[in-house]
């Protein structure tokens, strides 16, 4: 995975007329260091990868990506520019809370279960961080809100649980 990160990095220095001792230099980096990397002779760090992206004034996570460290972004989705504004409007302590939940309905380590009352503290039955930091988020809600944000995460388990079928899935051919 570390040849696109090779290849780009090559092509960004010829494109600056940069050599690798001045890319090292820009970058408090030996040049070494950066021969190697370019060479293949040594994998590029996180370290190495977050202290080139300044002097190439490209975003750290663009070279993350390019070296193999992080997967890429998915496409973008239709809902993104709508999304972005509202977390933008919304106060902080929302914001993390929204953001908590986006990352269980993405797959990030799952909250396996939650049990609550409409009055009252609220346990969780689950072994993943995810589920903790949901918790902590979940009593920083107003009371009001937490009697909805209950029914929510039980409405998004009971979505999980089912199971999908098509339209025409399992029934006999009549046609016969």
């Amino acid at each position: 995975m570390v040849e696109p990160l090779v290849s780009w990095l090559i092509r960004e220095l010829e494109d600056r007329a940069w050599s690798h001792r001045e890319l090292a230099r820009r970058a408090g980096l030996s040049q070494t260091t950066v021969s190697q990397v370019i060479a293949g002779q040594r994998s590029p760090t996180w370290d190495f990868c977050a202290v080139i992206a300044g002097p190439l004034g490209v975003p750290v996570d663009e070279v993350f990506v390019r070296a193999g460290l992080k997967p890429p972004l998915p496409p973008a989705v239709e809902e993104e520019r709508e999304a972005v504004a509202i977390l933008r409007a919304v106060p902080a302590l929302v914001r993390d809370t929204v953001m908590v939940q986006l990352r269980a309905l993405a797959g990030e380590e799952p909250v396996r279960m939650l049990q609550g009352t409409d009055e009252g503290d609220v346990s969780y039955q689950a072994d993943e961080d995810l589920a903790a930091e949901l918790l902590a988020e979940f009593r920083k809600l107003p009371r009001v809100w937490k009697v909805e944000a209950v029914r929510e995460v039980g409405r998004l388990r009971r979505y999980s649980e089912m199971q999908v079928r098509f339209v025409g899935e399992g029934e006999e051919d009549d046609s016969g």
